[in-house]
């Protein structure tokens, strides 16, 4: 998708998911707001039962704690409607735009900390000092709106991190903490799920009527698409001046030493002159900079 300069580009949130959205908002939060209310409530009742407290403290506490989750679970659901209450996006030039009815929330793209993804759930960014903008796949076409941010986002970015390079400071460009590990467990966990409601379909003496195999399908599928992003999810590098290395405490292997820098099915592969083979998953955070820093400084090594 090729974007004209100076154009803004609109997404506007899926039809079908302010429709749901609205539903599940009506029906879902009273009864979570009540149920977290009950939760710490006896969470709150526990603890006086522990400490051997009568029946004026348990209570006292059973109130207190309540309380606290009545407003936790009630503020949890309106931060969740507002971050959901965004029906279009704006990329310009130099920033985006969260439209809320005729209102619209700025974040320009020098002050974006990182971007991931798009991961099995949706794209992530995070402005800084801002809270985390999160658009889920099954609200936002995010494919459409990362093409977008590759090509009017990420060159901001990328001029913002060599100023911080060239300022002597080293950048890391890595997945969030442990989502390789997170994947691996859900989608295990999944697929074992599927393969446990199969064999029971085989085997229990009941209709075999295959529409009963829905569940199980879905959850396979589902599982088997967590553990194909595992690959993505892995790597990463840190880059500084003088060039690159995997972690804080390896020797940094300078620029004229790297040789190739090609694509692989879930990333990039940065290869050194000895051979050796450094992995960049795609959901490296700031995976577009990262590959694009990479090349300019490979190229500058060159001349």
């Amino acid at each position: 998708m090729s974007i004209p300069s100076s154009s803004p580009v609109s997404f506007e949130r899926l039809a079908k998911a302010k429709a749901v959205g609205c539903i599940a908002y009506v029906l879902m939060i009273p009864m979570v707001t009540i149920t977290g209310a009950i939760l710490a409530g006896s969470v709150g009742a526990g603890i006086a039962w522990l400490l051997g407290g009568g029946e004026t403290l348990r209570m006292a506490l059973l109130l207190v704690f309540g309380i606290i989750g009545l407003l936790g679970s009630a503020a949890f659901g309106i931060r969740d409607y507002r971050r959901r209450s965004v029906d279009c996006i704006q990329i310009h030039d130099d920033r985006l735009e969260e439209m809320r009815g005729g209102k619209a929330d700025l974040t320009r793209f020098d002050e974006i900390l990182w971007i991931e993804g798009p991961a099995l759930t949706g794209l992530t960014l995070r402005p800084k000092g801002r809270r985390i903008i999160r658009l889920l796949a099954e609200e936002w076409p995010i494919d459409r709106i990362r093409e977008a941010l590759v090509q009017r986002a990420v060159p901001a970015m990328v001029r913002v991190m060599h100023a911080r390079i060239e300022a002597g400071e080293t950048l890391e460009f890595r997945p969030a903490r442990l989502m390789g590990l997170r994947l691996s467990i859900v989608g295990t966990a999944l697929v074992a799920l599927s393969g446990y409601l199969f064999f029971l379909w085989t085997r229990l003496k009941v209709d075999r009527n295959p529409v009963r195999l829905g569940l199980p399908f879905f959850l396979f599928v589902t599982g088997a698409t967590s553990l194909a992003q595992v690959a993505r999810a892995r790597g990463g590098v840190l880059i500084d001046r003088d060039g690159v290395r995997v972690r804080k405490g390896d020797p940094v292997i300078p620029w004229p030493r790297l040789r190739l820098l090609s694509p692989e099915g879930s990333g990039m592969i940065l290869e050194t002159d000895d051979g050796r083979k450094i992995r960049i998953g795609m959901l490296t955070r700031n995976y577009e900079a990262c590959v694009a820093i990479l090349k300019s400084g490979m190229a500058a090594a060159q001349r």
